[in-house]
């Protein structure tokens, strides 16, 4: 998803209000995995999270999303923050009509291919 789109959607109130929301609290839907998922983060990793939360709050949110991918980069199995830049790449698997698991599926196996 382009930079233009990522905005356009994000320009939609209740993309946007989902999309924060998310971040905000963590959310994950109901059937994620708790063995898939890593939540625990180190201090560097959160201050880089908070960092990049703050970001996207002021509207910078190429800046977030990078800020986010060096988390990813530092734990490879980060899975939430994985998916709060996947929300904000590709809102339609995750609004539009619910999140589109089978979509996450096949991302998790691309990205966890060496």
């Amino acid at each position: 998803m382009d930079k233009n789109s990522v905005w356009k959607a994000l320009n939609n109130p209740e993309i946007l209000k989902k999309t924060l929301g998310w971040i905000n609290n963590l959310a994950l839907p109901d059937n994620d995995s708790q063995e898939t998922i890593d939540e625990s983060m180190t201090s560097d990793e959160q201050n880089i999270f908070d960092s990049g939360l703050m970001s996207y709050r002021k509207g910078n949110v190429q800046e977030a999303i990078s800020e986010w991918r060096k988390i990813v980069n530092m734990d490879p199995k980060n899975w939430i923050v994985r998916k709060q830049i996947w929300a904000i790449l590709y809102p339609d698997k995750f609004y539009d009509a619910g999140v589109d698991f089978d979509w996450q599926k096949l991302r998790i196996e691309a990205e966890s291919t060496p």
